[in-house]
């Protein structure tokens, strides 16, 4: 039988004693006995759980969704009050990861990856001042018509934080083949940088870590990136590959940002076969070819999901990877080698990386990525090791103990 409400005291004022008379009691209802009546009220009103969170998910509300703008499958941010959730600060585990600090709404999971593994500003400045250095030098020793240019993933800004700077002096002949990094190589020595000679097919170039300039100027001590050095007296190959790579990457001007992330997610696998970042860059290149026409090819989530998918399943074994007209020609032979060929043609990937390693590796990644895209964690929750991460703040002077 439902409780009857008790309505409020009543009584007229007594302004002597400014207090109330007592107040009269109701009467009994027929047939309700008079304690239910007077029966203890309700418990008080109980809100509903508040919903927590490892990290930053979902903790603020959507700017685009506040616009009706926001398209995104897996928004990191809440769309409304209802889904607001509150961090859980001293959980260990739900600590925010760091590549999504201070991210906007209009920053995807991808891109803030990207920009994470990306140089600071002062480290593309020290690149452009060691090509100065080097034009120097070279103009001063060597050969004063000669240019220094850069090439590689410097040149077409796809490199990462410890990405080696990749130098091509152009111009002047040698009166032997090598006479120009041999001479370059003892123009450093006397200053005190200790150089090596390698060969990069039948191409010879200086190297050296760029930390060695210290010497030149105490500014360098600070700087953690390998420097390649090759000449070149006639046409230059190097140049043109940044030609045609730019060229094929101001296609995919949103999508290149899974280069960078691609790269981290290998680097970081347990199972990560020695894959050149050059060969990943046409793998990259190849796929996003292959799949431009599909619906959810601007979902950068997607594409890089569907990335190590797709080269999970690749037949390696009858097919190479080229960013030429066909993506993926059929090889002359089926063999268990991965072959790459770069953008002059060149083969940059062959013998020592199996087919079965390979796809392994790509397979590992896709799964991960798969269940965390099917959960609420972070899409690369699990796949960016911390040794990576400590690396990253190393070099770019933000490493705390």
């Amino acid at each position: 039988m439902p409780c009857m409400a008790v309505p409020a005291p009543v009584g007229p004022w007594d302004n002597d004693t400014i207090a109330m008379t007592e107040p009269v009691m109701p009467e009994p209802v027929m047939g309700v006995p008079i304690d239910i009546c007077l029966a203890a009220p309700c418990p008080p009103y109980a809100p509903p759980p508040v919903q927590t969170t490892r990290g930053r998910r979902k903790t603020k509300l959507c700017k685009l969704w506040q616009e009706n703008r926001c398209r995104r499958r897996r928004c990191p941010f809440a769309h409304g009050e209802a889904e607001i959730r509150v961090m859980i600060a001293d959980d260990k585990q739900g600590e925010e990861k760091p590549w999504m600090k201070d991210v906007d709404e209009e920053t995807t999971e991808v891109n803030a990856l990207a920009n994470f593994m990306a140089p600071n500003n002062l480290q593309r400045s020290q690149r452009m001042a060691m090509r100065d250095l080097i034009q120097h030098f070279v103009m001063e020793n060597i050969e004063r018509e000669a240019t220094t240019k850069v090439t590689g993933q410097c040149a077409v800004n796809l490199d990462a934080f410890d990405t080696d700077l990749d130098l091509v002096v152009e111009g002047g002949v040698d009166a032997y083949p090598g006479e120009y990094q041999t001479r370059l190589a003892t123009v450093l020595s006397t200053v005190g940088v200790m150089t090596c000679i390698h060969m990069r097919g039948d191409q010879p170039f200086v190297t050296f870590d760029s930390c060695q300039m210290a010497v030149v100027n105490g500014r360098w001590a600070s700087s953690y990136f390998k420097v390649n050095i090759t000449f070149r007296s006639g046409s230059c190959p190097e140049r043109k590959e940044v030609s045609v790579m730019q060229m094929a990457l101001n296609k995919y001007k949103t999508q290149r940002a899974i280069v960078p992330v691609i790269i981290a997610l290998l680097r970081s696998s347990s199972n990560a076969c020695a894959i050149p970042e050059k060969a990943l860059l046409i793998m990259s290149l190849a796929f996003l070819e292959h799949s431009r026409t599909h619906p959810s090819f601007y979902n950068l989530q997607w594409v890089v999901t569907e990335f190590f998918r797709f080269y999970s399943n690749f037949d390696f074994r009858k097919h190479e990877v080229c960013v030429q007209d066909t993506p993926f020609p059929l090889k002359e032979a089926e063999s268990d080698e991965v072959i790459i060929r770069g953008f002059m043609d060149r083969v940059i990937m062959a013998p020592g990386h199996e087919v079965a390693k390979c796809k392994k590796t790509f397979t590992v990644i896709y799964n991960k990525l798969a269940q965390n895209s099917a959960s609420d964690k972070c899409l690369f929750h699990g796949l960016v090791s911390d040794e990576l991460v400590n690396q990253r703040n190393y070099f770019l002077g933000e490493f705390q103990e």
